[in-house]
């Protein structure tokens, strides 16, 4: 869910208003408070984790592959 809509207060609340509505258990966090909550936790922690690049190495490999090019 888009950072925007997730912040979006009314429009979660009214996702929550309708998911009680529903008459099936929640299947996250309680209260919106807890989804925020959640949400900011997770950002905190991103599941993908670049690695910085080795600019050393990629230097050299572009002067090479310059060189073969020559």
């Amino acid at each position: 869910m888009p950072a925007d809509v997730a912040l979006d207060t009314g429009y979660m609340k009214e996702l929550e208003r309708r998911e009680t509505l529903s008459g099936f258990p929640s299947s996250g966090p309680d209260t919106l408070q807890d989804f925020l909550q959640h949400a900011v936790e997770r950002a905190e922690n991103p599941f993908l984790v670049l690695p910085k690049p080795d600019t050393k190495a990629l230097v050299q490999s572009c002067l090479e592959q310059n060189k073969k090019l020559q």
